[in-house]
């Protein structure tokens, strides 16, 4: 099991790092005005966000329905709130949208997007939700991950040797079904 998760881990990272224009360290930054108008960008967020318009074959002052999304899911939700988004792009990889509200010196509302590939913890975390994982499941998953033989996960969670290997029996099925899936898709 340990070595077809490191292959996984590999090949899926491989895919990403060769298809997603990365620079070590930066980030990608958008700043929106209330009505989605681009105010200013860098480099990485004009490029990201051109890579999401062609897929929705969009202009370049055309916004894509995911920032869309997540700049209307903020400005309903008001201040003090946070939202993000992982968009699978096809033969492409992740794209992690995060947003934010920020008030100008005048009080006018602006929306602060940082879009980047998505990093492995993200990535994480939506495969833990489409698998739907229990408690349980979850608790070992991350045991797992953190390098811990299946003796030391069940006297750490308190259950048997046997429930760990069930648990990890489940989730590996799960985890290859939607791993093949999604690397058939990208």
């Amino acid at each position: 099991m340990p070595i077809m998760g490191e292959r996984l881990k590999e090949f899926h990272h491989y895919i990403i790092e060769e298809r997603l224009p990365t620079v070590e360290g930066e980030q990608g930054i958008v700043i929106f005005d209330k009505e989605l108008r681009v105010l200013s960008s860098n480099t990485k967020a004009y490029e990201l966000l051109s890579i999401l318009r062609k897929y929705e074959s969009l202009t370049e002052w055309q916004v894509p329905k995911p920032i869309q999304v997540i700049c209307a899911n903020l400005l309903a939700a008001n201040y003090n709130t946070n939202t993000s988004l992982i968009v699978p792009i096809k033969d492409t990889g992740y794209i992690a949208i995060r947003a934010s509200l920020m008030l100008t010196s005048l009080q006018e509302q602006q929306i602060a997007l940082l879009i980047n590939e998505a990093l492995s913890r993200e990535m994480l975390n939506v495969l833990i939700m489409a698998y739907n994982l229990t408690p349980r499941e979850k608790e070992v998953v991350f045991e797992i991950i953190r390098g811990i033989p299946t003796k030391e996960i069940a006297y750490n969670l308190g259950i048997s040797h046997y429930t760990v290997q069930d648990n990890l029996k489940a989730s590996v099925e799960d985890f290859f079904s939607i791993s093949i899936r999604l690397i058939m898709w990208i």
